[in-house]
């Protein structure tokens, strides 16, 4: 029979101090667990990545990349993806004299996903002179 100090799962050969010891390394993998399925949706699965994607204010494909920019006279900022950017930009950072009212305020990323930015070399510099 157990003792009033038992608990109530007590294994059998086990003092109360040993079930207690048991059960709290059981609670510890337990929570371990859970913690590796949260991380493993955070970051590995395709799944969590598909989730995080944001669409583009022009042709709202969901996307890992925006780009913060204002395209028109309305002075409000928009959320475009690399293809409508390209259209209103001009394909160059800091626009062209055919798109006036460009203006480039920053990227959004989607930080689950493994993407470069763009990378603009010698002739997108040239080109925007």
């Amino acid at each position: 029979e157990s003792s009033a100090g038992d608990g109530e799962g007590a294994g059998e050969g086990l003092s109360w101090r040993e079930q207690r010891a048991a059960d709290r390394r059981a609670a510890k993998a337990e929570r371990k667990a859970q913690r590796e399925e949260r991380r493993g949706l955070r970051t590995l699965s395709e799944e969590a990545v598909a989730a995080k994607r944001k669409p583009c204010d022009e042709c709202t494909r969901k996307v890992d990349l925006l780009v913060r920019c204002m395209t028109d006279a309305s002075g409000a900022w928009r959320m475009l993806c690399g293809r409508c950017w390209k259209d209103a930009s001009g394909g160059v950072p800091d626009g062209d004299a055919d798109h006036p009212h460009y203006r480039y305020g920053g990227l959004w990323k989607n930080r689950a996903a493994t993407i470069s930015t763009p990378h603009f070399g010698q002739a997108a510099s040239r080109a925007a002179r």
